[in-house]
């Protein structure tokens, strides 16, 4: 996707910049832009993985609470291991 400003002369400006004036500063503007390059594969996996990731941590969260054990729940792999492995116990 690439944003750029319209370089048609608009006649509003007629008497208050020259035609010239304005394209060349359109030109300068759209020049500027950097093309917007989004690639759906990267989204759908960014997607996932922090599906994944919420998935995980309403899982630990759920086993904590069911262990007796209701406290904040940040990620931490050594955290993610020992419950899990006190959960299939």
């Amino acid at each position: 996707m690439f944003l750029k400003f319209d370089s048609q002369w608009p006649i509003q400006l007629n008497g208050i910049i020259s035609e010239d004036e304005f394209r060349k500063s359109i030109d300068k503007i759209n020049d500027a832009f950097v093309p917007i390059q989004r690639h759906p594969k990267y989204d759908l996996a960014i997607c996932l993985f922090l599906t994944v990731l919420g998935v995980i941590c309403a899982i630990i969260g759920g086993i904590k609470q069911i262990n007796g054990k209701p406290e904040f729940c940040y990620l931490n792999c050594n955290d993610i291991v020992k419950t899990l492995k006190e959960f299939w116990q």
